[in-house]
């Protein structure tokens, strides 16, 4: 991206208030019991003006990513799941080993550098469930 593009984005931003910003939380609604579920942080920031984005669970923070900081992940436990920080990324986590205790809301949140800025996204569900296996032949007989 070249300055004059920078400077463009970065007066749209300012100029039409932060409400432009667009901020969304991508998930599985549900998920089995053992599974994996991968969260998403889809916004609109430029990759020059994000700061931070953070993910959360019934407002609680589970992982946060802040630009320019070493490393710049940074884990919380997460009741009922492992969070496999080796394949996380600035806008997308994994949940692992799934539990019923990791069913809750979930959003996330990103930060501007310049202008100081921080919008979330709206909550989304999970619902963690249990998967039966009914062996037919027994039923029949």
């Amino acid at each position: 991206m070249n300055r004059i593009s920078e400077i463009k984005t970065f007066s749209c931003i300012t100029a039409r208030g932060h409400t432009e910003v667009r901020v969304e939380l991508q998930m599985e609604r549900w998920a089995a019991r053992g599974s994996s579920v991968r969260l998403r942080c889809v916004h609109d920031v430029p990759p020059h003006l994000l700061d931070k984005v953070v993910f959360l669970r019934h407002g609680t923070k589970i992982f946060q990513y802040i630009k320019n900081r070493k490393p710049p992940y940074r884990n919380f436990t997460t009741p009922g799941a492992v969070l496999n920080i080796a394949l996380a990324t600035e806008n997308s986590i994994i949940l692992q080993n799934l539990d019923f205790a990791a069913s809750g809301s979930y959003s996330c949140e990103v930060s501007l550098d310049t202008p100081i800025y921080t919008k979330a996204s709206s909550e989304k569900q999970l619902s963690v469930f249990r998967t039966y296996f009914i062996n037919c032949d027994k039923l029949l007989n």
